[in-house]
């Protein structure tokens, strides 16, 4: 289907949208010039019948939004007049209400307000039959003014006044006995000054307490009767928020856009194009990562090298980054280098080789300060405590190693050969993937060398096979920890089973998700995302496209707020994915190999790097340039 429309300028711009078996389903603006051999008559005919049917659609929404606004008219008003209290118009509000005969709130509220701000209880249950509150909640509404009397009471010195409150008031209602146990243990205060500290907050009749009382009555009181507090913001709050969601280039922190019009991002929000290719390394590039900062960006390969460059400018278009030049070429182990991260500070680097070894690097001046050699198979990976003091290294031998930066061995646990690891930012939880194509919750609480070396799984386990397609893992039953021993029960959990290999692990940085990539063969790829607040954990997203068959391919969370996702793959290309829809929004072209690694820069969100076997590093950002438009 096509639409054009002529301009002055003899050019038309074309809609095309095409079948999704040809390219991806999306609707895209090209700039074409006309076709004379097509003839006039017949474009203008479907550029008039594409303008009028556009024209009935505005009409349909037009006729839409006027039946909208006359079947909410009368709640439209109240908003209106709520907002004008909010902002301090009093004579504009009272103008409206005149004008429209529509008041904020009825003679029953207004006189139920002032009796709360006043101190007449009674005055208030009095008034309560008129506020149309469920007949589920009365008691509590009543429990939560008699509190407020009983309070004042005390405040006042009234302590008979205040006990006659609990047996005649109080107590008859039998609504939460734990907090009327609270309130009567409040008589054995001796001043105002005590009761403000055993209150927990409460600070009298004139401070605030009465005010908050009101609001929280609000949540039992009908909308019709009491508007929630700040309502028509909230409503506007909530429309910028789905907008922002909505969104699926929106790359930027900044949330407050404005209300005037719509929300969108254009595609030119997120990077790519290749801003600079690294060419230092000799060999395949196996792994790349930004450091906390932004500022710089490690890449490690099999020729047993890692180099660190300053990439703080290469996200500026005025900029020109040449031959990058590393600031560092970190060279001693005796193998290929399968691993390297970042210390909290970013002082310190950490890499794993195959030579079986860990090596812990200074950044500022790029020397060796310790060599961790406790494995006797390759090293896969490692992770950092969050306090940087110590550090969690597996490899092949089935050890999870914890040591410090002396180099001591502070715990260790045997079991199945984990292939990636991650340490959550509260130090609570360690999650790793490994060999029997499981993701295992480990408690850091517990010192790692107390778990039972290859001990049966406990806790959440998912026993029936994984399928994938649209299969999901809440079906996932629990074990019951209280069935254990008490002495290894919740101490590690077996989350999750699969049919595949579970090749790379990726934490979000609020420790809430995690992206875990699974090897398929004779299928393309698939990466899992993970609600670990979930028990057993919850499949929330699966992102397909990319091909990973043979080798370890990681994926990465990017973008603002993380809202995107970051794959390479074995077809040379790498994959940026929408988070929240799992839409395919780029397939970026540029190297030619298998793209084994990726990070996305988590200060400069116009920025990620990708790592492959053709012996490059691409920097990509939001800046076009000539020579990588030819390349991409």
């Amino acid at each position: 289907i096509s639409v054009r429309i002529f301009c002055r300028s003899k050019k038309v711009y074309q809609w095309n949208t095409e079948s999704p078996s040809r390219k991806r389903r999306r609707v895209e603006m090209t700039l074409k010039e006309p076709n004379i051999e097509e003839g006039t008559s017949r474009s203008s005919s479907t550029s008039v019948g594409q303008i009028q049917a556009t024209s009935s659609t505005q009409l349909e929404a037009a006729n839409g939004l006027d039946s909208f606004q006359d079947r909410h008219r009368g709640a439209i008003v109240r908003l209106m007049l709520q907002s004008l209290q909010a902002l301090g118009y009093k004579e504009s509000l009272h103008k409206l209400e005149e004008e429209s005969g529509v008041l904020l709130q009825s003679q029953h509220i207004n006189q139920f307000r002032n009796c709360i701000l006043a101190g007449q209880w009674s005055e208030v249950i009095n008034l309560l039959p008129n506020l149309k509150i469920d007949p589920h909640n009365i008691k509590h509404v009543k429990f939560l003014i008699y509190e407020q009397k009983f309070m004042e009471l005390l405040e006042m010195g009234d302590r008979m006044q205040a006990v006659q409150c609990v047996r005649k008031e109080l107590t008859p209602l039998m609504h939460d006995a734990n907090s009327l146990h609270k309130l009567t243990a409040l008589l054995m205060c001796k001043d105002q000054k005590s009761l403000y500290k055993r209150s927990g907050g409460w600070d009298g009749k004139s401070g605030d307490s009465r005010q908050i009382l009101i609001k929280a009555l609000h949540n039992y009181i009908s909308s019709d009767q009491l508007l929630p507090e700040s309502r028509l913001f909230q409503l506007l709050h909530q429309a910028q928020l789905y907008q922002q969601q909505n969104c699926i280039y929106h790359n930027t922190l900044i949330s407050d856009f404005s209300l005037l019009q719509d929300h969108t991002c254009t595609r030119s929000s997120v990077p790519q194009y290749t801003r600079c290719v690294i060419r230092t390394h000799g060999d395949e590039v196996w792994f790349v990562a930004f450091s906390h900062s932004g500022q710089y960006l490690a890449t490690a390969g099999k020729d047993q090298r890692c180099f660190i460059f300053d990439v703080s400018r290469w996200a500026d278009p005025s900029f020109q980054p040449g031959e990058p030049i590393p600031l560092h070429c970190l060279e001693g182990h005796l193998d290929s280098i399968s691993f390297l991260a970042w210390s909290p500070d970013d002082s310190l680097l950490v890499t794993c080789s195959q030579d079986c070894s860990c090596r812990v690097w200074n950044v500022q001046n790029g020397e060796c300060v310790l060599k961790f050699t406790r494995h006797s198979e390759p090293v896969l990976a490692a992770a950092w405590y969050p306090d940087g003091q110590y550090i969690v290294s597996a490899a092949q031998d089935k050890y999870v190693y914890k040591w410090d930066l002396q180099g001591k061995v502070k715990g260790k646990h045997c079991g199945a050969r984990v292939n990636d690891i991650s340490v959550s930012k509260d130090s609570k939880r360690m999650v790793t993937i490994d060999s029997d194509k499981r993701i295992v919750n480990y408690n850091l609480q517990h010192p790692l060398d107390k778990l039972p070396e290859h001990e049966a799984t406990r806790g959440y386990m998912n026993n029936s096979r994984e399928r994938h397609d649209d299969s999901d893992d809440g079906d996932a039953q629990s074990d019951g920890d209280g069935e254990h021993d008490s002495a290894t029960a919740g101490l590690y959990k077996t989350i999750h089973r699969a049919n595949d290999s579970l090749t790379s692990l990726c934490l979000s940085d609020d420790g809430h998700y995690i992206l875990v990539n699974k090897a398929i063969s004779e299928k393309r790829g698939c990466i899992h995302l993970y609600d670990i607040r979930h028990r057993p954990f919850k499949v929330t997203q699966k992102y397909a496209g990319h091909v990973q068959k043979r080798f370890v391919i990681r994926s990465c969370f990017g973008g603002a707020n993380q809202l995107f996702v970051l794959s390479g793959s074995e077809d040379h290309k790498v994959y940026v994915y929408h988070r929240e829809t799992a839409k395919t929004l780029f397939t970026l072209k540029g190297h030619s190999n298998v793209v084994n690694s990726v990070a996305w820069n988590p200060r400069v969100h116009e920025m990620f790097a990708s790592a492959s076997d053709d012996h490059t590093v691409r920097v990509w950002t939001t800046v076009p340039t000539d020579w990588a438009d030819a390349d991409n």
